[in-house]
């Protein structure tokens, strides 16, 4: 490759990817072809200080970018603000891009907005997208910073624009909406078309997306081979940032996950149709090809996209290219998870599970012993028949439609004091995906917490009931007392004799992770000190019995006098 080459990639933007029209700028770029930067860098910068819009915003990019000058934002921003002022899309596009990022010293959502929305009336796909995602969100918002309050259907119009522009981060947004039901009626099969087009795009969580709804049926026919093989797809796709890194993790578990249900011939099928399916510009005729020979080709094929989305679904120039990897590498940061694939499948198998009456499956899905709050009265279920023996008093017309209802995009996952979860009116659900092995290879989700109805009324404030070979302990939410309140009987007694010892005023402490979060419940009475731990995820280590599930340990003057494993339930 020739000095010239090298030197054209490296000021892409600046001086190669559209064609000059203006001879300034044509003298620039037979410069930069020569490798004459300091030619090219005159010329352009004489084109810029005379006025012309592109020599700007030209500038402006290799002065954000460092590319041939030193790295200078504000001087980005001076040249970037001079072409947009003139009305050019890009530089209204890259100036909001600034604010948006914090080039200036913190985030200025309003101001990101208000070039955007230039750029985007002239039809600026980038911006398009963006606005989308201020419409959609409310980061801004919940940041104090400015920018658009959460509005659906604006959202859909924006990303729509950009979506038919070819803007896979659109396309992917899109489809959410669609599978979702926000600002639009609710359709798997837009969905899955619009999630369809980003992974033509080699997208990889579009991949990952499209097989969700494969192992499901969700909008297409069920297909678990061709989910193996877009989740296959998704494992192997992406760059090396974290967010991609992500999403091929997420993808590889799922990938896992489905080939236990497989054979050794589909498993080889889907890995060749894996291959084909990640060739550069092959996705959809290699995906048609093979559903034609599974004679499900009629079930699939999409509808037709608008002339605009037909049009540019092949014509990115690359700065497009270039700036749609940029925004699906930026708002990964605020990614609301979706690529949480196994997550998906878990959330959208108990919801169909609970509409369809099959209360043995959704059993299945459940961490025993499971907590239930049912209207403020506390239960705790030890196994699938005794939470069947409950399943009309859990799962009323009121539950099931509150439950029916719900949508993946009301999932909570690290909300500030509650574990990940769905919530819907009355409704909250927590699940959790659980690690089988040390590097989480294997993972499993199970519902782990139910909350029924919103109020605030305790019937029973028992948190926790501890069964040692010695003792019945009960934890307890004293709310009157402003603490837990720890009672214990020493056996045989029963809890309904008078307590052997209380303690008032208890505490609580937690570690570990928000998915895996262990409290420990602190009580203390002159040198006395007992520790009650509930072990979210599991713990105790080797000593400790099958079934238990927290421990609690005697501390006297300072010293441990005794340890106790627990288990609510019992064997």
């Amino acid at each position: 490759m020739s000095k010239g080459v090298i030197f054209c990639g490296v000021l892409a933007l600046a001086l190669c990817l559209t064609r000059p029209v203006y001879a300034g700028s044509e003298q620039g770029a037979a410069a930069a072809a020569r490798g004459d930067q300091a030619t090219a860098l005159k010329q352009l910068q004489l084109l810029a200080e005379r006025g012309d819009a592109q020599a700007q915003r030209k500038l402006g990019w290799m002065y954000a970018n460092g590319q041939g000058v030193a790295k200078d934002v504000k001087e980005a921003s001076k040249w970037y603000r001079l072409a947009a002022r003139q009305g050019d899309a890009r530089a209204q596009f890259e100036l909001g891009w600034q604010y948006f990022r914090g080039d200036f010293g913190g985030s200025n959502f309003n101001e990101a907005a208000k070039w955007w929305r230039l750029a985007a009336a002239r039809g600026n796909g980038p911006s398009q997208a963006m606005l989308g995602w201020l419409y959609w969100t409310d980061y801004g918002d919940s940041t104090g910073q400015g920018g658009e309050p959460p509005d659906a259907q604006k959202a859909v119009k924006w990303y729509r624009l950009a979506a038919e522009q070819g803007y896979s981060v659109a396309q992917v947004a899109l489809g959410e909406m669609y599978y979702n039901g926000n600002g639009v009626p609710q359709s798997y099969k837009e969905a899955v078309r619009w999630w369809r087009l980003a992974a033509e795009r080699g997208y990889g969580k579009a991949y990952g997306l499209l097989g969700v709804m494969y192992e499901l049926g969700l909008g297409v026919p069920e297909n678990r081979v061709l989910a193996y093989a877009l989740y296959t797809a998704a494992a192997q796709s992406g760059d090396a940032s974290e967010a991609a890194k992500d999403v091929r993790e997420e993808a590889m578990r799922s990938r896992r996950q489905i080939a236990k249900t497989l054979g050794r011939t589909d498993l080889v099928e889907g890995q060749d149709l894996a291959r084909q399916l990640m060739q550069p510009g092959n996705f959809g005729k290699a995906l048609d090809a093979w559903l034609a020979k599974r004679t499900r080709a009629s079930a699939e094929n999409p509808t037709p996209l608008p002339a605009l989305a037909q049009n540019a679904k092949s014509d990115l120039n690359p700065y497009d290219q270039e700036v749609n990897a940029r925004l699906i590498a930026e708002l990964a940061r605020f990614d609301d998870g979706t690529q949480h694939f196994q997550e998906r499948v878990f959330f959208e198998k108990f919801k169909r599970a609970v509409a369809q009456g099959d209360f043995p499956a959704v059993a299945d899905m459940m961490r025993y012993p499971i907590p239930v709050d049912l209207h403020g009265k506390k239960l705790r279920f030890c196994s699938k028949r005794d939470f069947l023996a409950h399943k009309n008093e859990i799962f009323t017309p009121k539950t099931i439609a509150a439950i029916k209802s719900m949508h993946y995009s009301d999932m909570n996952r690290f909300p500030p004091s509650q574990p990940p979860g769905i919530d819907a009116g009355d409704m909250h659900i927590n699940f959790v995906d659980f690690c089988r092995d040390d590097s989480c290879k294997e993972v499993y989700y199970q519902v782990y917490q139910l909350r029924l109805g919103s109020s605030k009324t305790v019937d029973d404030a028992v948190v926790y009931r501890c069964e040692t070979p010695k003792h019945t302990i009960l934890i307890e939410d004293d709310a009157n007392k402003g603490g837990y309140t720890y009672r214990s009987w020493n056996k045989p007694k029963s809890t309904t004799d008078t307590p052997d010892l209380v303690l008032t005023g208890g505490s609580v402490e937690s570690t570990g992770t928000q998915r895996c979060d262990d409290p420990t419940y602190q009580f203390k009475k002159g040198n006395l000190q007992i520790n009650f731990t509930l072990w979210s995820c599991g713990g105790g280590g080797e000593d400790a019995p099958p079934n238990a599930d927290s421990e609690l340990t005697v501390i006297i003057g300072g010293k441990v006098r005794d340890h106790y494993y627990c288990a609510y339930c019992t064997k």
